[in-house]
């Protein structure tokens, strides 16, 4: 179990909010997805409406097998020619080889990238400030999605987020390029910071952002995670896992578990993955992630909670080394 968070910790996560920081991406990567049927294919093997994706523009959607559970979350990148989709490091192995599968008489290539391309994620309200300093090209909030841009002579492709923060820009640059990192570390003095994986862990469990592996896996429907909803179109027709999806929704989203925030009263720090949650005296749920929120000045969690106590305001109970800390479960972003 970690305590309270270091200073160094609390200074990046201090600064990204105030100004702005960037983190290297090495828990997300990309493949690509080209040929003629490109768009027929993807369309019928993920959750959202692939057809509709304009030119340099993104969508989120999901994987899933053909009981509607999930096999990774996904960011589509329409970039004309090919879409690039990134995924979770660790479920690129899985996504590649199941939409393989599939291929049958379609003219459809999947490529792997993780080896050609990277993910800097920079953000926090002085991000596009930060990034015109390093290229000395203007860039802001109206720009078109995937925007192709060059840092150090480097081509690289930009995109605008909402979150972790507002703004949050990924920056796909040629793997393992440090001029690019160099240049925008090195803007102004007192503009950016690096940041380290605890600082991101942090805001994006304040976000509400789940991982692949960690807040969900293969054992979780889609529509038990709030989060991934919104990369999913209930019009678009047959994909794979889809009447699964369907009849949830049909039924007005009843699921048994839901991924949920859990607030925990008195107690400042981490607490282990697996921590169990209960509702008096039942077991209602385990907790996925955690961190000490300097948002809320708590500890935040998140965690799979039953029906029976995953309704925003349920006041629950944690037990921490056999001591019970009140938490109430509420709804994320915080």
């Amino acid at each position: 179990m970690s305590s309270t968070p270091s200073k160094n910790w609390l200074d990046q996560y201090d600064h990204t909010i105030k100004h702005a920081g960037l983190y290297r991406r090495r828990d997300r990567t990309l493949f690509s997805v080209e040929g003629g049927d490109r768009i027929r294919f993807l369309h019928a093997m993920t959750s959202n409406d692939v057809q509709a994706l304009l030119p340099r523009s993104k969508m989120l959607a999901s994987i899933l097998n053909p009981k509607g559970k999930l096999l990774a979350d996904l960011w589509i990148y329409n970039l004309g020619e090919k879409f690039w989709i990134e995924v979770n490091s660790k479920a690129l192995k899985t996504v590649v080889s199941t939409l393989e599968k599939y291929i049958l008489a379609e003219n459809v290539t999947v490529s792997d990238l993780s080896h050609q391309t990277e993910i800097l994620t920079l953000l926090g309200p002085k991000a596009f400030e930060a990034l015109h300093k390093a290229s000395g090209v203007p860039i802001n909030d109206t720009a078109q999605d995937m925007v192709p841009f060059k840092i150090c002579n480097t081509d690289c492709y930009i995109t605008i987020f909402r979150a972790p923060l507002n703004p949050t820009l990924q920056i796909f640059v040629p793997f393992e390029n440090h001029d690019v990192w160099s240049a925008i570390t090195n803007v102004e003095p007192g503009l950016l910071q690096p940041i380290e994986q605890k600082s991101f862990e942090v805001l994006r469990i304040e976000a509400g952002i789940p991982i692949y592996g960690i807040d969900m896996t293969e054992e979780n429907l889609l529509s038990e995670i709030p989060y991934l909803e919104q990369g999913v179109s209930y019009t678009k027709g047959c994909y794979i896992g889809q009447e699964t999806v369907a009849r949830v929704h049909a039924r007005g989203g009843n699921v048994a578990h839901r991924l949920m925030g859990v607030v925990i009263e008195g107690l400042n720090q981490e607490i282990l993955a697996g921590t169990k949650i209960f509702l008096k005296e039942k077991e209602v749920g385990k907790i996925t992630s955690s961190c000490y929120s300097p948002k809320l000045q708590k500890t935040l969690c998140m965690a799979l909670i039953h029906r029976d106590a995953f309704s925003p305001g349920t006041q629950v109970k944690v037990f921490v080394q056999e001591e019970g800390y009140a938490a109430e479960v509420v709804s994320l972003p915080v």
